[in-house]
């Protein structure tokens, strides 16, 4: 299947977005290889998402499980809109984040407590923080290829883009060392944290 020919709505889209996107894209992992440019969406229904051309794929990326109920769910969209209804509020609490705590900590037995972030870089940024607080301890274990966000302390060896010779750099089978996922990570961000396999004892 032709994904956008060349000269296309794609490709003028992704040129004229280099202009005000860093490489084009609004995140690195957006471009796609295999295309020469990002894979650009128009509209997403149920479990489909349709191009700027109106071509119809499968989307089994589901935004990284978010969008597990798929695109446009009629429950979701009600829930927003009476969101939306209430108006903008950000920077305030209102009945919907208890209420919402209340029903993570209902389904979840773990879950006594909850605390929202933004994203899950937040996410795991916050639960280090509070982990060495309590623990007085400040190594991390970071396992080998796993992704925990876009934060100094969890940016090393994990898959996709790395910098030229970090498949050298990262170790032999079984025996992992510290590979920065990006330039700009100082060097001794690595001596807080220890880098394991799956499976692996601290």
């Amino acid at each position: 299947m032709s994904i956008g020919a060349v000269g296309s709505p794609h490709d003028t889209l992704y040129q004229s977005a280099q202009a005000v996107l860093p490489g084009g894209v609004s995140s690195s992992i957006r471009y796609n290889k295999a295309l020469g440019r990002p894979f650009y969406i128009g509209r997403g229904e149920g479990a489909y998402v349709y191009d700027l051309e109106g071509r119809e794929y499968v989307d089994l990326l589901t935004s990284h499980g978010a969008t597990i109920l798929g695109h446009n769910h009629p429950g979701i969209r009600a829930a927003i809109e009476e969101a939306l209804r209430c108006g903008i509020v950000c920077s305030f609490e209102t009945p919907a984040q208890s209420r919402v705590a209340a029903a993570l900590a209902e389904m979840v037995p773990c879950v006594d407590m909850v605390r929202f972030t933004c994203s899950g870089t937040e996410a795991t940024m916050h639960s280090i923080r509070l982990a060495r607080e309590y623990t007085g301890r400040d190594k991390i274990i970071k396992f080998d290829g796993h992704f925990h966000g876009l934060h100094d302390y969890v940016m090393w060896n994990y898959g996709g883009w790395s910098p030229a010779g970090a498949v050298e750099a990262g170790g032999p089978a079984g025996a992992p060392r510290h590979v920065a996922r990006s330039g700009g990570i100082p060097a001794g961000i690595a001596d807080g944290a220890k880098v394991r396999l799956a499976g692996q004892g601290a």
